[in-house]
């Protein structure tokens, strides 16, 4: 089939064999895997109407360098692009799942089609940058990125807030980028990828010395608010007051209350050795890390 140019309504539907119905058939109703090879001259695919192929759920395009035109396909959930022209398609409706060897075309192509429902997708990049974006990827979950010797890398990546699954494989020149924050350490697979896996490390080292500092911050804060509680009940009961004589009521009462404030003065100095304790071990987890 490399003569084809173009694809039309006579592959997608057939007349009705009865010469009094000029009505289409549905095309292909039972037609579940498409694929399309080595098609070196293809240039468009159209004719197809709504309700063509029902139950088609996954199509493959493979070696068809200069295909652009392509038709909305409504029932298709996984989709291997290879080896394609910049297809003129502006928005992918029900696609779920997409393989793709990315090239220069494909590339151009990514950066302009919506896929609102996809999930799931693969990239093999035969180019050195790759740009992916949130606002056109609203609801993937999963990214693997694998045997891309020419990738250096991947632009968007920490916009990927919906990102839940990153496996990274075979990349050995990819530069790390940081990752989205939603995005946990036990969510990220990373193999025979040491620049990118450098980079992680960094940035999970990087994460874990901000917590502790903040952990730490908020306990140097208690720590000295408790401090200045200290201070305060340390200070005499009449200072500052007009001294009279003293009675023997007054004695009494001021021996409750030294034995009250001796009461709470030990607590207190019980919280601030066991802050500072912390404050301490948080210093020295910090030096750990470094």
């Amino acid at each position: 089939m490399y003569g084809v140019q173009h694809v039309g309504s006579e592959f997608c539907s057939m007349l009705m064999a009865s010469p009094s119905s000029s009505q289409n058939k549905i095309a292909f109703p039972s037609l579940k895997r498409l694929v399309f090879d080595s098609m070196k001259n293809w240039e468009s695919w159209d004719g197809v109407e709504i309700g063509d192929f029902p139950v088609l759920h996954f199509i493959e395009i493979s070696k068809c360098s200069k295909l652009i035109k392509f038709p909305l396909i409504y029932y298709v959930k996984e989709m291997r692009i290879r080896g394609c022209g910049a297809l003129d398609v502006p928005i992918l409706h029900s696609v779920t799942n997409l393989h793709i060897d990315v090239r220069t075309q494909e590339r151009e192509w990514m950066s302009k089609c919506h896929f609102p429902t996809l999930r799931h997708l693969t990239l093999n990049s035969k180019v050195q940058i790759v740009h992916l974006s949130q606002k056109r990827l609203p609801s993937l979950k999963t990214l693997k990125i694998g045997s891309s010797i020419e990738l250096w890398v991947v632009m968007g990546l920490k916009n990927l807030t919906s990102l839940n699954s990153l496996i990274i494989e075979d990349c050995p020149n990819l530069k790390f980028k940081k990752l989205p924050a939603t995005l946990q350490q036990q969510q990220v697979k990373l193999d025979r990828c040491p620049l990118f896996e450098k980079g992680f490390k960094e940035q999970q080292h990087i994460s874990i010395l901000d917590e502790l500092a903040n952990k730490a911050a908020e306990i140097r804060k208690r720590f000295d608010q408790i401090t200045e509680e200290w201070k305060l009940l340390m200070l005499p009961k009449n200072a500052g007051k007009r001294k009279r004589s003293p009675s023997p009521l007054d004695e009494n009462r001021e021996t409750g209350s030294l034995v009250v404030e001796s009461d709470v003065l030990g607590r207190v100095e019980k919280k601030i050795c066991w802050l500072n304790g912390c404050y301490q071990r948080m210093i020295q987890q910090g030096m750990e890390f470094q």
